[in-house]
């Protein structure tokens, strides 16, 4: 079993705009999925199950988490908990990475051929 890839080789997530390039990798109890997003990029408000860590790599983002808004540049860490409220808008060009407990079954089902 292959447990090195380059981040072109990882699946890609099926996303209804060119505003978003989002890859993903399962490991048995977490997703990591590593985002690209275009400046004015929108996450709609939504909520899951998972338990997220958002990663800020690059840029600027908008993060909204149940009633609490705020601009996060490179370096910031966000926290969301399970069930709660929570979307995002790119201020900037930006790159940021998400760990999703548990398991992100739906992205297999919603993948694109990887490219590279």
């Amino acid at each position: 079993m292959k447990h090195i890839f380059k981040l072109s080789e990882l699946p890609k997530l099926a996303v209804p705009s060119d505003l978003f390039n989002v890859r993903f990798i399962h490991a048995d109890s977490v997703t990591v999925a590593f985002n690209e997003l275009k400046i004015v990029a929108e996450v709609p408000s939504h909520q899951h199950i998972h338990e997220t860590i958002d990663f800020v790599q690059e840029g600027m983002l908008q993060m909204t988490i149940g009633d609490e808004t705020v601009e996060m540049n490179a370096g910031s860490v966000a926290r969301v908990p399970s069930n709660v409220w929570h979307g995002a808008k790119a201020l900037s060009d930006c790159k940021v990475i998400n760990f999703f407990y548990p398991v992100r079954d739906d992205f297999s089902a919603a993948t694109s051929s990887p490219t590279t």
